[in-house]
């Protein structure tokens, strides 16, 4: 047992290795090649020039789960095996799956086909629906339903198909599915929830919460970057939601939409192109759109219904979208002049990783990527109210 641990413990630090012969630290991916080396090696390579390079989140996730499974003792997993306590072994790691659960067994959970009826399975029941194709038989496929992500029980799927999640039933960005809006989750943390973006009220609280940021070079402010948004609301009397309102405005109007947006699920694309909900009806068919219109047409100067007020977000997402929308609206108080720009321009942009993780260089550079010279930020609050006097005298 000890020699196969090892060999795929070693097994998979080989394959992690990088230039300096170590496992990758911050794997960078070049571009337009798409070779992966750390970040420190990038700069000590004289060989040849790249466009630019970006994280590699997909090796960095396995970077991060080897080195938590790489610090147990693998002796102490061994000496647990002949004990009388369950064994751990690397199956059984505390790595959290999309469940966030783990399991304490020395051996992998047993994975069945069976399936249990969801709510309105039933032929009398409270929800208001019966499913077209009920779930009778714990072997059968389960047409007809879709799995919540947070609570793992089934749900009538209720959007195109008959088969698909509609609009209150799925996140409108990365389609997780979630049953908070269609009836109440067993899993009340607020990660299980979906939210409508006019609806959300903590703005402050989303806009800081940057950790949750999946792709964080999409546009998006960093701390020192919403402290001086900040400062600019105190000063122009304006609060949170209702600056939120204007990004509201942007985001329905298409003046401007954060990066996310460009991964809408194809219902929320068509809602958000058409300005019209679709109504499936209890037959999961399609009711009230004409078969020869393209659903994706452009409707943008119609009157029609407001994007922000029908489509959902998972609290990732909707973390994702406050700030980037937020990013906008800052862009544009820079682009409008209002603030002399005091500071440098970061040359990686967006792009930067140091912003995220040294404040002091947040602090010191500019990462706003504004077009033209425009005037940009200042470098601290105390300086702004100074530059805003002088600005105004």
């Amino acid at each position: 047992m000890k020699s196969q641990v090892n060999l795929i413990v070693n097994s998979l630090k080989d394959e992690l290795t990088s230039l300096c012969q170590d496992v990758f630290e911050k794997p960078q991916a070049l571009l337009p090649c798409l070779h992966t080396f750390c970040l420190e090696c990038v700069s000590s390579i004289p060989r040849a020039t790249v466009s630019r390079y970006t994280t590699n989140y997909a090796l960095q996730n396995i970077i991060d789960i080897f080195k938590k499974a790489e610090d147990y003792s693998l002796e102490e997993l061994l000496d647990r095996s002949t004990s009388s306590t369950p064994t751990r072994t690397i199956e059984s790691l505390n790595i959290d799956g999309p469940s966030g659960e783990s399991s304490s067994s020395s051996s992998p959970p047993e994975i069945t086909n069976t399936k249990k009826p969801c709510r309105s399975c039933r032929p009398i029941n409270g929800t208001g629906y019966i499913c077209d194709v009920p779930i009778t038989d714990t072997l059968q496929n389960g047409f007809g339903h879709i799995f919540c992500g947070y609570c793992s029980e089934y749900l009538p799927a209720r959007g195109p198909g008959g088969n698909e999640p509609a609009l209150n039933q799925c996140c409108s960005f990365c389609g997780v599915v979630a049953c908070d809006k269609y009836w109440v989750c067993k899993n009340r943390g607020k990660e299980a929830k979906l939210y409508i973006l006019s609806e959300i009220s903590a703005v402050e609280e989303y806009i800081k919460d940057v950790e949750v940021i999946d792709t964080l070079a999409d546009g998006h402010l960093n701390h020192s970057e919403i402290r001086l948004l900040k400062d600019y609301l105190d000063r122009s009397r304006l609060t949170w939601n209702e600056a939120w309102a204007t990004c509201l405005s942007d985001f329905n109007d298409n003046h401007y939409t954060t990066a996310i947006a460009r991964r809408l699920t194809p219902l929320a694309q068509q809602l958000y192109n058409t300005r019209r909900l679709v109504n499936f009806g209890n037959s999961s068919t399609v009711t009230d759109v004409d078969e020869e219109d393209d659903q994706y047409y452009d409707r943008m100067g119609e009157d029609g219904i407001l994007p922000s007020e029908h489509l959902h977000a998972c609290y990732g997402c909707a973390v994702t979208v406050v700030n980037g929308q937020f990013y906008g609206f800052w862009k544009e108080v820079v682009e409008n002049g209002l603030q002399r720009d005091l500071r440098e321009k970061c040359p990686h942009g967006t792009f930067c990783e140091s912003q995220w993780r040294t404040e002091g260089h947040a602090e010191r550079l500019s990462h706003i990527e504004t077009e033209g010279t425009g005037l940009t930020v200042y470098r601290n609050s105390s300086e702004f109210y100074e530059i805003y006097d002088d600005f105004n005298d």
